[in-house]
């Protein structure tokens, strides 16, 4: 069997590379050859996976929307796919499906990512999310499986005719929950690496970007009081952005920003409480590792339903009193040292998912 997946982007911000990265290691077991889709290889991210049946072929971006689809339909007609599968966050990224219709692939599948689109500018926001309702009602017609990673996000990419259908799913982001296991040393190691000891820390991981909204969090932490410190982790275009928001802010001494880490696991230990203020998710599979490391969760209510697995998390508006209240209520409760367990966080387990990819290539 032969599949094609896009689309990758570098490794490192994108939820959508965990989830293929995840999904390449396990079907490459399955005896399949798999093309995966990129703008841009990056050999150090991919050759650590060690996968001797995948191929890595890059294609033009989507601002050159001709050349990528003469590239895509080259490569249609020159493999023979059983399926492709295009993982995507907005409905107007849909030249590869539309190629694989003209090339007559037997199982084309669109799985949406997202539940709104990342722009700063408004004018451009609101043009690309018309884009987005006229293609949602094109692109299904190309395709013949549908995934979302939540109702929210089956919404933003399909018509309501797609979503009550026999041929839509929603396939849950599964993690390594053994990776969030809570352990005493780690915590007071990773804490005195920061010399936060004495800190209440608020912790946030996420890319720098117009959707994670990070600026709000730089509020929220002006008005509380010093015993109380942020901690962000990630970086991207919008980095230089919110450091220079902190010195105006005068916020040196309250805000830490580390950066890319890939100890991501071991910092959620040392927090006392994990805040997302997204715009809009289409799931936030950092505060599914969060609530699986025990820590109190915030999250905006724009973040969707299915986040919440445990009990000591919230989805509340993105106003700054009403998170100022709720932080100071949970520094009274404190963390817990591990998630109870519940049929929610059932879903996000490795074994579920990975049957859930078997079926994919059925």
């Amino acid at each position: 069997m032969r599949i094609l997946v896009g689309y990758f982007v570098d490794g490192k911000h994108s939820g959508i590379d965990t989830y293929l990265l995840n999904f390449i290691q396990t079907i490459s077991q399955e005896n399949v050859q798999i093309d995966l889709l990129t703008n841009r290889i990056i050999d150090d991210v991919i050759k650590k996976y060690k996968i001797n049946n995948l191929n890595i072929i890059e294609i033009p971006r989507l601002k050159h929307p001709i050349k990528q689809y003469k590239k895509m339909d080259d490569i249609l007609k020159k493999n023979k796919y059983d399926i492709t599968y295009f993982n995507i966050s907005e409905a107007f990224n849909s030249i590869g499906i539309l190629a694989s219709k003209r090339n007559n692939v037997k199982k084309i599948i669109i799985h949406s990512h997202a539940s709104g689109t990342d722009c700063r500018n408004y004018i451009s926001r609101i043009a690309l999310k018309l884009l987005n309702m006229i293609f949602k009602h094109i692109i299904w017609r190309w395709a013949n499986c549908y995934y979302a990673c939540s109702e929210k996000a089956a919404k933003w990419l399909f018509p309501k005719r797609i979503t009550q259908n026999h041929k839509y799913k929603i396939i849950y982001n599964a993690i390594d929950d053994s990776k969030y296991e809570y352990k005493e040393e780690i915590r007071n190691q990773k804490r005195a690496e920061l010399n936060l000891q004495d800190k209440v820390i608020l912790g946030h991981i996420g890319n720098f970007c117009y959707v994670k909204n990070q600026e709000f969090l730089l509020q929220v932490i002006k008005e509380l009081e010093d015993c109380y410190h942020l901690v962000l982790v990630g970086t991207g275009s919008d980095y230089t952005r919110i450091k220079k928001k902190i010195q105006k802010l005068n916020l040196n001494e309250k805000v830490t920003l580390l950066g890319l880490r890939n100890d991501v696991n071991e910092l959620l230990q040392a927090f006392d409480m994990f805040l997302l203020p997204s715009k809009f998710e289409g799931l936030g599979i950092v505060g599914i590792e969060a609530q699986f490391s025990g820590l109190p969760c915030i999250f905006s209510n724009e973040v969707p339903e299915e986040i919440l697995i445990n009990s000591n998390s919230v989805r509340i508006p993105l106003k700054v009193k009403k998170w100022k209240q709720q932080i100071e209520e949970y520094k009274k409760v404190g963390r817990h040292s591990q998630i109870k367990p519940n049929n929610k966080i059932e879903k996000y387990s490795l074994d579920k998912q990975k049957q859930q990819f078997i079926d994919i290539l059925l």
